[in-house]
């Protein structure tokens, strides 16, 4: 209930502080786009699969039957449509082209419009979270559709979060890469390859901590090592083959090291630990 609430609040305000509202969507070459502020989003393949031009929902309607729902909001629907099953026919008042049909799934030919393909607002919520609101559909029925940037999503995930009674809105969720800021649009009848970010790399940029803790360990012994040649070379003018911080500790080194195996090694083969000589 949360989630279908906070779903709603930010779809009836239809703005926020953070949010962008787009350009009208613009349909060329069958693909459709919308401009939201520094982002183009062409969103044609989160509504479309290899076999169909939309998607859609199985929903049940409380009264042991069930309600299927047919979306594509950037093409459209015709009623009529021997790929859209059950909607024979539709309210004579609704759409020619619906941004979505509501049908009933077991009574063919009882279907209506869920939104008018030409009244619909597109809003960037966030980078990668869309909103799209159509309305216009039968009985002033019409759709809010929340559609989020998923990397791995291939196919359109739809999911139908609910209906909002008082404003006769139905609400779905889409998750799709193409709602991804740095999508590549491709053929929606194939597995587009994964997203690239700019930098070449697949996916969100993620934090390498190791690489982080060696690149301060190594900056700090660099300059551990020039700052004490400084000092000791120029400031207390010693010869250069005396001027390397703690020399002797260095030079000793490598036999601590040594020293330090042949105790582990002892150890493990259950042999005296001591690696001390005899004067």
């Amino acid at each position: 209930m949360m989630k279908l609430a906070l779903l709603v609040l930010g779809l009836a305000g239809m703005a926020s502080a953070a949010s962008v509202t787009c350009s009208d969507p613009v349909s060329n070459n069958g693909r459709v786009t919308a401009k939201c502020g520094s982002t183009t989003y062409d969103l044609t393949c989160a509504f479309q699969t290899k076999d169909t031009d939309y998607v859609s929902v199985l929903v049940p309607n409380g009264d042991n039957g069930q309600y299927i729902f047919y979306l594509n909001a950037n093409q459209g629907l015709k009623a009529g449509s021997s790929d859209v099953q059950y909607c024979a026919s539709v309210d004579p008042l609704s759409p020619t082209v619906s941004g979505g049909f509501q049908a009933d799934y077991k009574q063919g030919g009882s279907c209506w419009s869920i939104g008018d393909i030409t009244q619909q607002t597109w809003i960037e919520a966030s980078p990668g979270q869309m909103q799209i609101l159509i309305k216009g559909g039968t009985g002033n029925r019409q759709a809010a559709i929340y559609v989020s940037c998923d990397e791995n999503a291939a196919v359109p995930n739809v999911t139908y979060v609910g209906e909002n009674d008082a404003t006769n809105t139905y609400q779905f969720e889409i998750s799709h890469r193409s709602a991804c800021t740095d999508y590549t649009p491709g053929d929606c009848n194939s597995a587009p390859a994964p997203t690239k970010s700019p930098s070449g790399k697949s996916g969100h940029k993620k934090t390498d901590v190791g690489a982080i803790l060696c690149g301060v360990f190594f900056g700090v012994l660099g300059g551990y090592f020039i700052f004490g040649f400084v000092i000791l070379h120029f400031v207390q003018k010693n010869p250069p083959s005396e001027s390397v911080p703690n020399k002797e500790f260095w030079v000793s080194l490598p036999g601590l090291v040594r020293d330090g195996f042949a105790f582990t090694l002892a150890r493990i083969r259950g042999q005296s630990a001591s690696t001390y000589q005899s004067i």
